[in-house]
């Protein structure tokens, strides 16, 4: 991954997360619009569980919802989890939704 963002230079790589940012948030986008939810979006590139959990302090966020894929407990070990490490370090409430 390191060699693609050298390669593509800061401008590429900050265009490349961006654009997959985008079409990852699409759908959801286009549900939180018909059900007339409001929201904010925010992009953060980097650890997901560290980034996600210094998102939550920054903001002050007072609830995190996350989505897991129901691993046992060993496989998150064996695999590690974002939601996994997440939950370890979590100060504020986290919902899981699996």
């Amino acid at each position: 991954m390191r060699s693609v963002a050298l390669s593509l230079g800061l401008e590429g790589a900050a265009r490349y997360h961006a654009e997959n940012g985008d079409a990852s948030m699409r759908k959801a986008r286009a549900m939180l619009k018909r059900a007339k939810t409001n929201y904010e979006e925010h992009l953060s590139v980097g650890d997901p569980a560290a980034t996600i959990l210094k998102f939550a302090k920054s903001n002050r966020c007072d609830l995190i919802v996350m989505g897991s894929h129901g691993r046992s407990a060993l496989k998150n070990l064996l695999l590690g989890s974002v939601t996994a490490k997440v939950i370890c370090n979590c100060t504020v409430p986290l919902t899981v939704v699996r």
